[in-house]
């Protein structure tokens, strides 16, 4: 591959992430991108890890044996995907049955057909991970290849925040929603305006060390003070 076809494959990949975002369709567009990254970059499979406090796990693949191969890393607490995450950016394996950096990864992964690989870590606001491609061969790359390798697990870390930021802006939306509807009962069952309403809510939760979240949805959920005589306060 030279420069000009990879520029070619990286906008082409680029436009079609870009249409997904748009419909919001951010999970599909994990499931392209690892397809595409194999298909351009003419590899077996790819699969994409993310580290979180629970520990790393693969969000998207293209098929079970690439699966199988990151699970593998996952239990023996090394290979590439884990160090690209970690130490390096890039970890390059041209022929994994000449390789020694993973002694305990190495031989079962070889026993799935596993030759070659590239483990290039994901580029992103607030993402831990890596994008793996596994080839069945040994080969090289050239510096074109990689370079596309880079700009694919870049785009792949700006899908993984835009997921993220997606969740967590539905997770306040939905607090200020169950918020709003636990403020709703108060103000209809004790004749509060919408102020007095709240304040009451915000010390029942401080005054029982309960976050106001969690308060209101019980309160929604079975419609009545969830603490005894709270209601004579």
């Amino acid at each position: 591959m030279d420069a000009r076809a990879a520029l070619s494959a990286a906008h082409q990949v680029t436009v079609l992430l870009r249409d997904l975002m748009a419909d919001r369709q951010a999970t599909d567009a994990l499931d392209v991108l690892v397809a595409k990254s194999r298909d351009v970059l003419s590899f077996d499979g790819c699969s994409i890890t993310l580290k979180s406090d629970q520990g790393a796990r693969t969000v998207s693949s293209t098929d079970d044996n690439v699966l199988h191969a990151d699970t593998l890393q996952y239990q023996f607490d090394e290979g590439p995907c884990l160090d690209a995450m970690s130490r390096d950016d890039r970890y390059v394996i041209n022929d994994l049955s000449t390789d020694s950096r993973w002694p305990r990864w190495g031989p079962p992964a070889e026993e799935l057909g596993i030759a070659s690989m590239l483990s290039i870590r994901l580029v992103g606001e607030r993402t831990r991970g890596s994008l793996n491609l596994y080839a069945g061969w040994p080969r090289t790359y050239n510096p074109e290849e990689l370079m596309l390798g880079e700009v694919l697990a870049a785009q792949a870390g700006m899908v993984l925040n835009t997921i993220e930021n997606h969740t967590n802006l539905r997770a306040g939306l939905d607090g200020r929603t169950v918020i709003g509807q636990a403020v709703g009962i108060f103000m209809e069952r004790y004749e509060l305006d919408s102020d007095a309403a709240f304040a009451t809510l915000r010390r029942l939760s401080m005054d029982n060390n309960v976050k106001i979240r969690t308060l209101a949805e019980e309160i929604v959920r079975s419609r009545r003070l969830p603490f005894a005589g709270a209601e004579d306060g």
